[in-house]
C-alpha cells in the first residue's frame, strides 16, 4: 500500500511541477515529449534562457538545469543522479573586482540523442558534444 502511495506522490509532484514550469517560462522552455524525473529536480531560466528538453529524457535525483542563455537536450538523455548543466559563469577576469559584481559569461550547451551522464557530472558553459563527448560520461565527470 505505501509502494502504491509513494508512487502516487511522485506522479502528482511530477504533473505540478510541469505545469509550474510551464506557466512561468511559457514558450522559453520547450519540452519535445513526455519527460520523467525525481524530486527534486531544479529547472530555472533566467531573463533570456531557453530551454529544449526531448521526448523521453530521464532526470534522476537532485539533477539541476540552469540557463541563461540556452540548453539543448536531445531525446532518450539518461541523466543520473545530481547531475547539473549551466549555460554561464560568473565573470573572474579581474581580482580587484568581486566575482558577483563582474557579470555573467554565458555561451549555449548542446547534448544530443540518447546520451546517458552518470551521477555527479558537471557540464559547464559552451558544451556540445556533436563529437559524442557525453556519451557514457561516468560518475563525477566535469565536462
Amino acid at each position: 500500500m505505501m509502494e502504491f502511495v509513494e508512487r502516487l506522490v511522485c506522479k502528482l509532484y511530477r504533473l505540478v511541477k510541469m505545469a509550474f514550469l510551464r506557466s512561468r517560462y511559457g514558450s522559453r522552455l520547450d519540452v519535445g515529449g513526455p519527460i520523467s524525473f525525481r524530486n527534486p529536480f531544479f529547472c530555472r531560466l533566467g531573463p533570456h534562457g531557453r530551454m529544449h528538453l526531448g521526448r523521453g529524457a530521464f532526470f534522476n535525483y537532485g539533477c539541476k538545469i540552469i540557463a541563461h542563455e540556452h540548453i539543448e537536450i536531445g531525446d532518450d538523455c539518461l541523466f543520473g543522479p545530481n547531475v547539473q548543466v549551466f549555460d554561464f559563469d560568473h565573470g573572474h577576469d579581474r581580482s580587484d573586482i568581486a566575482y558577483k559584481k563582474q557579470g555573467m559569461e554565458t555561451k549555449p550547451v548542446t547534448i544530443g540523442s540518447n546520451v546517458w551522464l552518470g551521477a555527479n557530472v558537471v557540464v559547464l558553459k559552451g558544451g556540445n558534444d556533436r563529437g559524442q563527448r557525453y556519451r557514457g560520461c561516468r560518475d563525477d565527470c566535469i565536462a
